[in-house]
């Protein structure tokens, strides 16, 4: 993979990552699924760097926004 490509992946990532933030803020936890999805396909381009990490930021934005979009019981 060139250097190109590496950014433009890293910038990807990186405004993917904003945008959860604003997306939890703002309580649309569906797209925290959609921004937790990117995130962990994104980490598959970065096996051998990175990717371990991005894919566990990915797996929690996929599991916060998956508990946060259940309608809670209270017993």
């Amino acid at each position: 993979m060139g250097s190109l490509e590496f950014m433009v992946l890293l910038l990807v990532f990186g405004l993917n990552t904003f945008w959860s933030l604003l997306n939890f803020k703002n309580k649309k936890y569906l797209l925290q699924v959609v921004s937790g999805i990117v995130s962990i396909t994104v980490s598959a381009f970065f096996a051998w760097t990175i990717g371990p990490l991005m894919l566990a930021i990915g797996v929690i934005q996929l599991f916060i926004g998956a508990m946060n979009s259940r309608p809670s019981k209270t017993f």
